[in-house]
């Protein structure tokens, strides 16, 4: 071949490859943490970032990487292994999170990085994109994760929120909630309701959470929950409330509803079935604040809470998917304790609790039997204190509820 022929090859092949790189490096864009256009190369690193971000970045993604399987593969231990342990309340979510993995119905989970910033504090904030199926709904949420150096490890510390503290309560919350002083009134409210009723306190500061995207605080709470809620609370957890319902929700009720669960669940150390640690929240929190029962404002009928507690019991509350079963779970529950209050006098009702708490700590996030162990010991305080089979408290509310209508 002549020498000039092939020269001019050479020099289109270069021009060619040079074009190609240039392609590639210039592909699909995505957005960083702090919404900055980034651009993709084709293995999906982002370019524009120096050379300690793309480490950070590629160890974020594995960190990412490591959730996904252990969530697909429901390996709590895995899940665990990329969590800050010295957030010592994320862990406790993250250790009920993990373990409910098992009980989850759920398919096609995926975590995808969008981007990430390095902070002034040298943590580092991910956007990630979250999805799973359940009931062949796909469920999806964008949200933005801090994340920590612990040695030569990155770790998950939970989400990047804002942070206030006033008095006794510590409260987190996404920017997007914008400023939280008119929650932080309403926890103080709800607080002296917690007071002027039940004759134990507190003991520790209260930390609250405040999402705005209600499909989130459910993907940061338990995946086998069917449906969106709105307040959570439970055994070393911070209160979770979603802040974005109809101006005319009572969120009064609503932290008055997860105070007691603090408080009662804590007391009781673990050992109340679901039932009862709800129908204590309606009844003296949701109902007593709103001024009226379900029932009364049209919300559920009479007819509707004519449940035993047998078959109340045996419900499994984060099953349900209808909003009339879920509302008339929480009706029948806080009748249920209704029933007992003014048979048997509140100081009664919390004594029950109250003699939970001289059983061993039931945690809900370790016994695989945690359902029977709760219920068995509720039927023993029943029939201690109140003299009372769970036949015989069956009959009594059907009997009393039956006069209600």
């Amino acid at each position: 071949m002549d020498m000039s022929v092939r020269r001019v090859i050479i020099i289109g092949l270069t021009i060619v490859l040079l074009i190609s790189t240039i392609s590639g490096v210039t592909g699909c864009s995505k957005r960083d943490g702090k919404g900055k256009g980034i651009t993709e190369t084709d293995s999906s690193l982002p370019v524009g970032l120096t050379s300690e971000e793309q480490a950070v970045y590629m160890a974020i993604e594995e960190v990412i990487a490591t959730q996904e399987e252990s969530v697909r593969e429901k390996d709590s231990a895995l899940y665990l292994s990329t969590i800050d342990s010295s957030n010592a309340t994320y862990l406790m979510e993250a250790t009920y999170f993990a373990h409910r993995l098992a009980y989850a119905n759920l398919s096609d989970f995926n975590m995808n990085l969008l981007g990430i910033s390095i902070e002034g504090d040298g943590s580092c904030i991910a956007e990630i994109q979250q999805s799973y199926r359940m009931h062949n709904q796909l469920n999806t949420v964008t949200y933005r994760e801090r994340f920590i150096k612990s040695g030569a490890s990155w770790l998950d510390h939970d989400v990047a929120f804002e942070e206030k503290e006033v008095g006794v309560i510590k409260v987190f919350y996404m920017p997007e909630v914008g400023n939280p002083a008119g929650f932080i009134e309403l926890i103080e409210k709800s607080l002296v309701n917690l007071e002027e009723t039940f004759h134990n306190s507190l003991t520790e500061n209260v930390e609250i959470k405040l999402y705005s995207d209600r499909e989130l605080l459910r993907q940061k709470t338990d995946l086998g929950i069917a449906w969106l809620f709105t307040g959570w609370a439970e055994e070393g957890h911070a209160i979770k409330a979603f802040t974005g319902r109809e101006p005319e929700y009572n969120y009064e009720a609503l932290f008055t509803h997860e105070l007691i669960h603090k408080l009662t669940i804590s007391v009781s150390r673990g050992n109340m079935p679901i039932w009862f640690a709800e129908g204590l929240a309606v009844h003296y929190g949701t109902f007593k604040v709103n001024g009226s029962t379900y029932m009364e404002d049209g919300t559920v009928s009479m007819d509707d809470i004519k449940i035993s507690v047998l078959e109340l019991s045996e419900t499994h509350l984060e099953r349900l998917t209808e909003q009339t079963d879920i509302l008339t779970y929480y009706a029948t529950a806080g009748m249920v304790v209704r029933y007992l209050a003014e048979t048997y006098g509140d100081d009664q009702v919390f004594a029950l609790y109250q003699a939970l708490g001289n059983y061993p700590f039931n945690d809900i996030a370790v016994d695989p039997a945690w359902e029977q162990h709760s219920d068995e010991r509720l039927r023993a305080v029943l029939q201690d204190i109140l003299n009372l089979n769970i036949t015989e408290l069956s009959e009594g509310y059907l009997e009393w509820i039956n006069l209600q209508s």
